[in-house]
């Protein structure tokens, strides 16, 4: 069985593709964003961005929910901006990627996206 991990990338690297249309997603350029770390769970992961324009951040939260032929029952994804010293705009950017029960390791073949942001639950 595996265990949860984590790879930190030095120097850092683009974003996938998952990670860069869910960029797209939520109105961002991935050009302005470099990942510098990937934490995997086993059930999802966390995909930590480091950017060079932090203007570009969102100011609410992100909810997604993606259908890849790996996983049953779908995934979804909240995006966070991190305060940097109490400063409103912070420069880490994180997504936090969960499955619905299937075990997962942020493998993937092909995705479609939906965006959920503005509904109060997730579709059944």
């Amino acid at each position: 069985m595996r265990k949860p991990y984590s790879v930190q990338y030095d120097p850092p690297e683009p974003p996938n593709s998952l990670e860069a249309a869910i960029l797209l997603e939520i109105g961002e350029r991935p050009s302005n964003f470099v990942v510098t770390k990937r934490e995997y769970t086993g059930v999802g992961g966390y995909i930590y961005f480091s950017s060079e324009d932090v203007e570009v951040f969102c100011d609410h939260e992100i909810n997604l929910v993606v259908q890849i032929p790996e996983i049953e029952n779908d995934f979804g994804v909240v995006g966070y901006r991190k305060e940097a010293d109490g400063k409103s705009k912070g420069d880490l950017f994180f997504l936090e990627f969960y499955t619905f029960g299937d075990a997962w390791w942020l493998d993937y073949s092909s995705f479609a996206i939906k965006n959920i942001s503005n509904q109060e639950t997730l579709p059944e």
